[in-house]
């Protein structure tokens, strides 16, 4: 819920939107309409299992397989090759025909070395796209399963709203378009000024989405006299904790 304070615009909002926060080990859901939520849930599946698939399929370490998934659109759009061997003495022309027939020999392979990687596996663009799609739209189903039985429907007018650290993940927007049918973007942040390009990453969106409704509700911190005004969010849930005591 924090994170549609951030991403979505009260138009979405009022025409009905579903935000999905794709997070690492959970996937929350959203629902609005006229401007107000209708209905959010939380499946057990986010980007942990995306890496692990790619671990698996790949052979390779977990740690490796996080980094060929942050690397994903680089290396499946050919933007990163290996480093050129600049111990090579031959002629220019030599070393341009070379890397023409390597690449004539693999093809869709991907050079997992430029991103300083060894395996003995080979990698195509298609076996890593395959992976990473089966395992969102495992994803997809449960949220799809989870709003129905909640008796909503997932595909709003307004479209699907992708947050969370999974959301810069390659091709996830055109996936969740064809799985749904209807309008998808990846929700980034806004509605804050200052330094906030650290916080900018749609991983980050349910921290500006808590920090723009404190600012929203008027929260007054004064740290030289070390005081906090707790009438506003803060207040409302300390006086929430109060109320479950005995």
């Amino acid at each position: 819920w924090a994170s549609s304070t951030a991403v979505l615009t009260d138009t979405e909002k009022e025409l009905g939107v579903t935000m999905l926060d794709i997070g690492a080990g959970t996937t929350s859901i959203s629902i609005f309409q006229e401007g107000s939520i209708i209905y959010s849930g939380c499946i057990p599946l986010g980007g942990v299992n995306i890496t692990s698939d790619i671990a698996i399929g790949l052979q390779v370490s977990l740690e490796d397989a996080e980094k060929i998934k942050l690397n994903m659109e680089a290396l499946l759009s050919d933007k990163m090759k290996a480093k050129d061997n600049k111990n090579d003495k031959r002629p220019a022309l030599l070393r341009k025909v070379e890397v023409e027939e390597e690449e004539e020999e693999t093809g869709d392979k991907i050079d997992l070395s430029a991103i300083d990687i060894k395996t003995e596996k080979a990698v195509t663009k298609d076996m890593l796209r395959k992976i990473v799609d089966a395992r969102c739209e495992e994803i997809y189903d449960m949220a799809k399963e989870s709003v129905e039985k909640a008796g909503f429907d997932i595909g709003m007018p307004a479209g699907i709203v992708i947050t969370g650290g999974t959301a810069l993940l390659s091709g996830i927007t055109k996936l969740t378009q064809s799985i749904f049918g209807v309008p998808a973007r990846v929700g980034y942040a806004s509605g804050l000024t200052g330094m906030v390009e650290e916080i900018s990453d749609p991983a980050y969106s349910c921290v500006q989405g808590l920090i723009k409704h404190a600012l929203d509700d008027d929260v007054e911190i004064n740290t030289e006299n070390k005081k906090v005004d707790m009438s506003g969010f803060f207040g409302k849930i300390v006086d929430w904790f109060k109320s479950l005591l005995p």
